[in-house]
């Protein structure tokens, strides 16, 4: 079985996806001690190092491998995107092309840089391992947005980060760009991946693309009906699956993969009892607002920026003051004494988009971790319930299976895993990539 280290771990999305494809995870390294427990409870037989990997030595790295009797294959991960605002594109790219880079008062000025130092860990630790590929993950803009040119235009910088890579050996490095969408994941979510191999194999990663990309309800029209009251599921089960994907995530990409339920030690043979149901009740103020959000499949959609308070029947108890954009409610205090519960109103203008439905037609919007503030950018797309997703079902649409437990039995916060999911590389593209790399390898 092919080896791999994971390097930002989070809660283990990329992980689980090339353990799904054939590797197996020696070491993984994770800063924040919540997604690192989650790791860990999902992850047995890997061994975790909870620090900052600033702190982390090469001679330490390599000591834990000696420890696991393996050779390494791949270091993958995805490190914080790099800034490189202060640099003219134009003069790095001269650089580059004249072999000056590696030495140069820009270069240093960019490993100085400190959005640059967990890019720059990553690269080290690739160097001093020498794995024999590595899969580095990071967001679709780190492509553009991040190099402003002489005029403060902003370009690419895709060469600057090819070349670093090219300096420690890799001299086959490419960068590739998914949307997971096309790999079965019922979600847009746009990445990029820079891939490369030590022995100048090929670097070509292009996994075959699903015929039918599925939906958000194909993906969570069987999870259990929430209380709008306190956020609680109405049972701990699952309907049962009415389509591939749901089978895939109740029990199937586990029991096919033959890996254990974390729960249980042992591969799961049916759908098991839900973690992570329990969502965000609904206040007073969005029961009203909920209701009016639109996304269907003829066209219609509405969102916040789309509604007029003063056109809304809040009802006899409410009044909206514009000037202060609050809504107030009367309501009964303690003891029976009239009190008032205030809203706020967001200004339409700066966040039309601050509440939106998700397209039950359609793969989601992007996961993203600000769901551990709040989840009005993703209510419900089942147009008949009024109320935002819970960590199961945002799971369900990251391509997270049941068996995958975010509260690590209970011991993690609701809002710690929203983020944790937001964070995650889904692991159904993670395995297609895997898959490809397994090839290349082999």
């Amino acid at each position: 079985m092919l080896t791999s280290i994971d390097l930002f771990a989070g809660a283990g999305g990329l992980s689980l996806g090339l353990e799904l494809a054939g590797f197996r995870t020696l070491l993984a390294i994770e800063y924040d001690p919540s997604a690192a427990r989650t790791y860990e409870y999902n992850f047995p037989d890997a061994e975790i190092v909870c620090r900052d990997i600033r702190e982390v030595s090469s001679s330490e790295i390599k000591k834990l491998l000696e420890d696991s009797a393996a050779s390494l294959d791949l270091v993958a991960g995805g490190p914080p995107c790099p800034g490189f605002s202060n640099m003219g594109r134009s003069k790095i790219l001269s650089l580059v092309r004249e072999g000056m880079w590696e030495g140069s008062e820009i270069r240093h000025q960019f490993i100085q840089d400190e959005r640059n130092r967990l890019f720059m860990e990553f690269v080290r630790i690739v160097r001093d391992t020498k794995p024999r590929a590595f899969l580095l993950e990071n967001v679709k803009g780190m492509r553009s947005s991040k190099v402003l040119d002489d005029d403060g235009n902003p370009l690419g910088i895709v060469d600057v980060i090819l070349d670093e890579f090219r300096n420690v050996g890799y001299s086959n490095t490419e960068m590739h760009a998914f949307d997971a969408a096309d790999y079965g994941v019922p979600q847009h979510r746009q990445r990029v991946f820079f891939f490369g191999t030590l022995d100048g194999r090929e670097t070509d990663l292009s996994p075959d693309i699903v015929r039918r990309r599925p939906t958000s309800m194909d993906a969570i029209s069987d999870l259990p009906a929430v209380s709008y009251d306190d956020g609680r599921a109405v049972t701990n089960k699952a309907a049962s699956s009415s389509n591939r994907y749901q089978r895939l995530m109740q029990f199937g990409l586990y029991k096919d993969h033959e890996r254990p339920d974390p729960s249980t030690g042992s591969p799961p043979q049916r759908k098991g009892e839900l973690t992570c149901t329990t969502g965000r009740a609904v206040n007073q103020r969005d029961t009203h607002i909920f209701p009016l959000l639109q996304n269907s499949e003829d066209g219609t959609v509405v969102v916040y920026g789309d509604l007029d308070p003063d056109s809304i029947d809040f009802g006899p108890a409410w009044r909206y003051m514009p000037r202060k954009k609050k809504l107030v409610c009367r309501s009964k205090a303690k003891k029976n004494r009239p009190g008032t519960t205030e809203y706020k109103w967001y200004d339409p203008y700066k966040y039309p988009d601050k509440m939106r439905r998700i397209p039950p037609h359609r793969p989601s919007y992007t996961i993203v971790a600000h769901l551990a503030k709040d989840g009005y950018m993703f209510v419900h797309p089942n147009h008949d319930v009024h109320r935002t997703i819970t960590p199961r079902e945002a799971a369900r649409l990251q391509s997270f299976p049941d068996h995958f437990d975010f509260s690590a039995g209970g011991s993690v916060p609701m809002s710690e895993q929203f983020r944790q999911i937001g964070n995650a590389v889904p692991p159904l593209l993670a395995m297609e990539i895997g898959k490809q790399i397994k090839e290349i390898l082999l």
